[in-house]
């Protein structure tokens, strides 16, 4: 393992507690910090790094440094994906053989659990303002999980 890649993997651990917490703290209301969260996960799961905003749009950086706009991200694309807001977009990135149960609670937030067919296990319990956001909390999980398993495998 190289110290290029060790800092990467250790980039993208940090990028997933970032995009947990968000999610966590976040506003339903406040769709600037919903977009965000929707670049970062983008990024996240394609495995570019989230580089911030300029003019309103969100930026990646490759792995040589070089920072790109996320051509999907902003109003002039009606098909940005909103994974904070839309049950198919999050659904369209669930690793396969996840399958989740989610229950509202008696205090208005939501709760998720995830599963997988093997017997692995995500718990998200009312994290979440929305069901959409506590899906996409346990996705993020799911993925990370799904990751370290390929990594230990390789």
């Amino acid at each position: 393992v190289t110290v290029r890649t060790f800092k990467r993997k250790k980039k993208m651990m940090n990028e997933q507690i970032n995009l947990l917490t968000m999610i966590e703290n976040v506003d339903p209301e406040d769709t600037a910090v919903l977009d965000e969260i929707d670049a970062r996960f983008w990024c996240w799961i394609e495995g570019h790094s989230y580089a911030g905003t300029v003019n309103g749009k969100h930026l990646y950086e490759h792995e040589d440094g070089s920072a790109y706009v996320n051509s999907w991200q902003g109003d002039d694309n009606p098909c940005a994906p909103k994974y904070t807001s839309s049950w198919d977009a999050s659904e369209a990135v669930r690793p396969k053989g996840w399958v989740f149960d989610l229950l509202e609670t008696f205090s208005g937030k939501f709760a998720c659990m995830m599963e997988h067919e093997n017997g692995d296990c995500v718990r998200c319990i009312s994290l979440a303002k929305t069901a959409a956001l506590t899906k996409l909390h346990a996705i993020v999980q799911a993925i990370a999980k799904e990751r370290e398993k390929n990594a230990v495998a390789a």
